[in-house]
């Protein structure tokens, strides 16, 4: 590094990070001489009797949590004490976070001892090589023709956010709420389908869907296709929401003041009918990709997910039925009644998710990052919404309950500009989170 400031670099091209628990020692570590030639990050420092492996573990964590690829080599500890040798669990965090790996273990070390043990791990690398040249890196022992090779495959590699198509990116698919309006929804998703010819389900890396989504992203994670699922909204779409004649419909009306619009249990059996074609109830943890499903939980007065067991923290949920955490989340309040669901822990009763999380691009991204770790720079989000026509509450700038209460606009204003525009706005690039493409605007 001295020779290349000496060249006319830059010094902060190389940031070196070490742990407090080392460099209380300036004997052992020089910080001051370390600094004319680099930019040096200390983590925390830390106590007790495991205080070097925690030091470690923060270290180690900071350093794949601000890296665009890895490259491992050399190593120590593996033969002495499996459990602190860094390679495996540096590695490890990598592998979980998506970042593109290299393993050197022709130059020996842990890295040559994990790579025999662990034949493996080339699949899991995701450094745009196949298995085959990444075993050949793996075995190489000349320095020069080493370093010359990745760093010709790390020019490549799109380091700030990876493409759809070369399985970097974290892919988000969600779905907006908005009754049934979720058929062109559904008929987005069957155009894509049969355009490209692939499923959707097996090109995203998590789909989240609140209400009239839910019930699309719990039948995607089912296996039905965007087509089964248009064809659902066309033809039980009436069924679930019937329209009546005039004197029906003045009832009809009448008796919604005093209770729910429309039946629960029909739609339950809709829901099983679409969901179970073999007629043996289906559960989330049979998903075919992760799901996380907005909801409210009415006995806390709280958001709650439904979700998939893609979490060891994460299991409550995985024998819920498909089809009941549905009706949970497209449980519209006056038009649905509370679902009463039950997981593992308890039974408990559940309203549409659209109260919070109408658009849910954002819990869907909160739940890649604190779940799942992945980092937000690496994070797609398409998000498609269910269409909408134009809302404005001017008229309403100085209403009493009445004026609220007209054409439903205290219904509409938390659901639109309350919080689905919010969940967007946050979630755009400018907003300091990851790349979201909308389609259309949410509704």
């Amino acid at each position: 590094m001295q020779r290349y400031q000496e060249e006319g670099g830059h010094k902060d091209r190389l940031v070196l990070a070490v742990s407090r628990y080392w460099s209380r020692d300036q004997e052992k570590v020089p910080l001051d001489e370390w600094r004319k030639l680099a930019l040096v990050y200390e983590t925390p420092d830390t106590s007790g009797e495991r205080a070097r492996d925690e030091s470690l573990q923060l270290l180690r964590k900071w350093m794949v949590s601000r890296c665009d690829a890895i490259v491992v080599v050399g190593g120590k500890w593996w033969q002495t004490v499996g459990g602190r040798a860094g390679i495996p669990l540096e590695l490890g965090l990598a592998i979980e976070r998506g970042i593109p790996c290299f393993l050197l273990g022709g130059l020996g070390g842990a890295a040559q001892d994990f790579v025999a043990q662990h034949p493996g791990v080339f699949k899991q690398l995701k450094n745009g090589l196949d298995e085959e040249a990444n075993r050949e890196i793996s075995t190489k022992d000349d320095v020069g023709s080493l370093a010359e090779s990745v760093c010709a495959h790390l020019e490549r590699l799109p380091l700030v956010r990876g493409l759809g198509s070369d399985g970097i990116s974290f892919r988000i698919l969600a779905l907006d709420g908005g009754g049934l309006k979720g058929a062109f929804t559904a008929s987005a998703i069957a155009t894509w389908e049969k355009q490209t010819g692939y499923r959707v389900v097996d090109h995203f890396d998590l789909i989240a869907g609140t209400s009239t989504g839910g019930i699309l992203a719990l039948g995607l994670g089912l296996g039905l296709s965007g087509q089964r699922m248009l064809d659902f909204y066309r033809a039980r779409g009436p069924v679930i929401f019937p329209v009546t004649r005039i004197r029906g419909r003045l009832w009809h009306t009448l008796r919604h003041i005093v209770f729910p619009k429309y039946s629960q249990a029909i739609l339950l059996r809709e829901l099983e009918t679409a969901f179970y074609a073999g007629g043996k109830p289906i559960c989330l943890k049979d998903s075919r990709c992760r799901l996380v499903i907005p909801t409210y939980h009415a006995v806390a007065g709280a958001s709650h997910q439904f979700r998939t067991p893609h979490h060891p923290d994460l299991t409550a949920d995985a024998n819920t039925e498909a089809a009941h955490a549905a009706l949970a989340t497209a449980a519209a309040p006056t038009f649905f009644s509370a679902a009463r669901i039950a997981n593992m822990v308890a039974e408990s009763s559940y309203f549409d998710g659209g109260v919070w999380a109408n658009s849910p691009a954002m819990a869907a991204i909160i739940e890649a990052v604190c779940f799942l770790r992945r980092p937000l720079e690496r994070i797609d989000v398409l998000s498609v919404g269910t269409t909408e026509e134009p809302f404005t509450v001017r008229w309403q700038t100085r209403a009493g309950i009445l004026g609220w209460l007209w054409k439903k606009r205290i219904l509409g204003f938390p659901l639109k500009p309350g919080q689905s525009l919010t969940s967007m706005g946050y979630a755009q690039p400018g907003g300091g989170t990851s790349s979201v493409r909308e389609v259309p605007p949410s509704g």
